[in-house]
């Protein structure tokens, strides 16, 4: 696939015979009123992005080879969460919810 912008190609993989056999974890989806009431009277606001957020997350190591792919010059095996599986979203959200969960909804929203 073509970078934006570029003449560089990235690399990509299609995870959907993956995720067409992987059981789907289930997650919430936060209640705007109830967010909003938690910050109504705050004073001071940021916004963090994570870089590769995906990817600064252990894989499974039961989960490597279920996720490695080949090209014509190699097989790569991700050690980290790739982007594109069926979970990966829901698995980072609660990841971060569970280590902030001290902070949430008093410091923090994640």
């Amino acid at each position: 696939v073509n970078k934006p912008q570029s003449s560089e190609y990235r690399q990509t993989n299609d995870y959907q015979p993956v995720n067409a056999m992987t059981e789907p974890i289930a997650g919430l989806i936060p209640i705007l009123q109830h967010i909003t009431e938690h910050v109504k009277n705050m004073a001071h606001f940021g916004l963090f992005d994570f870089i590769r957020g995906f990817w600064q997350l252990p894989l499974a190591e039961t989960c490597w080879e279920v996720l490695s792919y080949m090209t014509d010059q190699t097989i790569y095996t991700p050690t980290r969460v790739p982007q594109g599986c069926s979970g990966a979203a829901l698995y980072f959200q609660k990841t971060m919810e569970n280590y902030f969960r001290a902070l949430l909804y008093k410091h923090l929203l994640v």
